[in-house]
């Protein structure tokens, strides 16, 4: 005989549209200190426009990778 103990449901990933990013949030890469602005959102559903600070460089980054700046 086998002890079989039922399964605990695993924890769902954490979706990279969980946390809605709102145009004009402040954000920031994870880990790291360069903040941006979102200006808007990406043709890919995972993405987001923003504009980075200081060099006002305009890039498509995933919302997973940005945490919003406080």
């Amino acid at each position: 005989m086998f002890n079989v103990r039922p399964r605990k449901p695993a924890q769902p990933l954490r979706d990279a549209t969980a946390q809605p990013l709102r145009l004009g949030a402040a954000v920031r890469l994870r880990g790291r200190g360069v903040t941006s602005v979102v200006i808007g959102n990406s043709p890919d559903i995972d993405r987001v426009r923003v504009r980075w600070d200081g060099t006002d460089e305009v890039t498509h980054c995933l919302r997973a990778s940005l945490e919003q700046a406080r």
